[in-house]
C-alpha cells in the first residue's frame, strides 16, 4: 500500500477532539460528584493507583501525538487521527475518575473534621 493510498485528514481537528474531551471531562466530573451519594471506597486504593498510571500513560500519548502532529504537519493518516481519539478519550475519562475520587474524599474529610468539632 502506498502513502498515496492512506486517507487523510487535516491536523487542525486534534484540537476540536481535545476541546471536545475537555468538556466532556468537566461534565463527568461534575455528574459523578453532584449524582453520586456514595463516598469514596478506601478499599480500592489498587483501582485508583492503576487510574493514575493509565491516566499518565494515555495522557502521555495523547501529548506527544499533538505535538508532533503540530509541529510540521497540514495532515495526519486516520489511523493517527484514531489513536489520538482513543487516548485523549481515555485519558480523560481517567481524569474524571481520579479528580471525582479527590473532590469525594475532600468532601469527606471536611464532614469528619466538622463532625469533631
Amino acid at each position: 500500500m502506498n502513502t498515496e493510498e492512506i486517507l487523510k485528514v487535516d491536523v487542525s481537528l486534534l484540537d476540536y477532539f481535545l476541546i471536545l474531551t475537555v468538556i466532556f471531562t468537566i461534565f463527568s466530573v461534575l455528574l459523578k460528584v453532584t449524582l453520586s451519594q456514595e463516598k469514596m471506597d478506601f478499599d480500592a486504593v489498587s483501582h485508583l493507583a492503576f487510574t493514575i498510571l493509565k491516566l499518565f500513560g494515555y495522557g502521555l500519548l495523547a501529548g506527544l501525538i499533538y505535538f508532533y502532529a503540530h509541529k510540521g504537519f497540514q495532515q495526519i493518516d486516520v489511523l493517527t487521527l484514531f489513536t489520538f481519539m482513543l487516548a485523549t478519550f481515555e485519558a480523560g475519562h481517567c481524569l474524571s475518575i481520579v479528580v471525582s475520587n479527590l473532590i469525594k474524599s475532600v468532601v469527606g474529610f471536611s464532614n469528619v473534621v466538622s463532625k469533631k468539632r
